[in-house]
C-alpha cells in the first residue's frame, strides 16, 4: 500500500514496482493505475463488461489484467501474472498507455469533439 506520502513520492515509488494492483470495486482503472501504466508497470484491476462496452472498443487490446472483484479472482490474477512474461507485458502496457492516453491521442480526440461541436 502506498499511503500517507506526497503525490510526488507516490509516483517515485510506483516507478520501481514490479506490479500495480489498482482499484477492484469500481469496474475501471483510474489515475493511480494510469500513473503506474505510463511507466510500463503491469497493472491489474477489475474492468467491468459495461466499461468495455462504453469504451467503444478502446479497451479491446488493453493490457490491464482484469479480474473478478473477489478474493479468489484477485488470487487467480496474481498467479496468472506470475506465469506471464512480465517484461513483455511491461512493454505492451507502456505502448498501449501512450497510444490510448498519450498527449497526441487525447489531443486528437479533443480536436474531433471540438470540430463536431463547431
Amino acid at each position: 500500500m502506498i499511503e500517507k506520502v506526497p503525490h510526488s513520492e507516490c509516483v517515485k515509488i510506483k516507478r520501481r514496482l514490479t506490479l500495480f494492483w489498482g482499484q477492484c470495486g469500481m469496474g475501471s482503472y483510474g489515475n493511480s493505475s494510469l500513473e503506474a501504466m505510463q511507466f510500463g508497470i503491469p497493472t491489474m484491476c477489475w474492468i467491468s463488461p459495461e466499461a468495455k462496452e462504453w469504451s467503444g472498443g478502446m479497451l479491446d487490446d488493453c493490457p490491464v489484467v482484469s479480474f473478478e472483484p473477489s478474493a479468489d479472482g484477485c488470487a487467480d490474477a496474481i498467479l496468472g501474472l506470475l506465469d506471464m512474461d512480465l517484461e513483455r507485458l511491461s512493454r505492451e502496457t507502456r505502448e498501449w498507455t501512450e497510444r490510448t492516453h498519450g498527449l497526441e491521442s487525447v489531443g486528437r480526440r479533443y480536436h474531433q469533439i471540438y470540430r463536431s461541436v463547431l
